[in-house]
């Protein structure tokens, strides 16, 4: 299960999250909330005409900033928890960007970045065939060696891309790993932010409670260098420790 280190709970984060039926930067809706994190509240959302489906990633770390429940607008904490806010907001696109780069049908893609409300959204697409865990339960059974390694060519392939380009994803497990209903698997959810925010916040010397928000593990995948909250020794084999343990 994918946990902060220091437990803010689920119930706060909702709580932030914008209404169902509010238009961000008038064009994506907001349906409802998919998962809220310690960086931010991914949404599902409908463009023009309800025909566009995305899942919506708002960038809205924990402790450090606040919105306003009127007009939506998002605020940096004062003192240094504000500077950690406006520094994860420009890592937060830097990272969609390259993002937007990787072209691999096993990583999920990015449909829309900009900013809005004081804070910034990376729109991608919405993949409705449901999780790899949701996958087994539905098969029944022991999926074949088969079709396990059907899955691993895919995914390792895709991680070939996220790591020529010097990303990791950091938390892959199978709640992140969603399944086509052609069978294929496509990787969502990279958090490499979360790391990249942790990392900055200790060199501000921030709070630990602040920087906690963004370290997070999942028990049973991820490695245990990942555990300590500074992320410096994650490198590509991480990823595949994590892929291994999914497996």
């Amino acid at each position: 299960r994918s946990r902060p280190l220091v437990d803010f709970g689920g119930s706060m984060q909702h709580v932030r999250a914008l209404k169902p039926g509010i238009v961000v930067a008038q064009r994506w809706r907001i349906a409802r909330v998919l998962g809220t994190g310690g960086f931010g509240v991914t949404y599902e959302a409908t463009g023009h005409g309800d025909h566009e489906r995305v899942a919506l990633k708002e960038y809205m770390p924990v402790g450090c900033c606040s919105r306003d429940p009127r007009s939506s607008h998002v605020t940096a904490a004062p003192g240094q928890e504000g500077d950690v806010f406006r520094w994860g907001r420009e890592r937060f696109i830097t990272e969609a960007k390259t993002l937007a780069r990787l072209e691999h049908p096993s990583i999920v893609k990015v449909a829309d970045l900009f900013e809005a409300n004081g804070t910034a959204y990376m729109a991608l697409a919405y993949e409705p065939g449901g999780t790899l865990k949701d996958w087994l339960g539905r098969l029944g059974r022991r999926p074949t060696g088969s079709e396990v390694e059907a899955l691993l060519w895919a995914l390792t392939d895709a991680l070939a891309q996220v790591h020529s380009l010097f990303l990791l994803h950091r938390d892959i497990k199978p709640d992140n790993i969603m399944m086509r209903y052609d069978g294929t698997p496509v990787l969502i959810d990279f958090g490499a932010i979360r790391s990249a925010v942790t990392e900055h916040t200790q060199l501000l010397g921030v709070n630990p409670t602040a920087t906690a928000a963004f370290a997070v593990v999942s028990d049973g995948y991820s490695p245990p260098e990942q555990y300590d909250p500074s992320g410096r020794l994650m490198g590509p084999a991480s990823d595949i420790y994590a892929l291994g343990a999914t497996a």
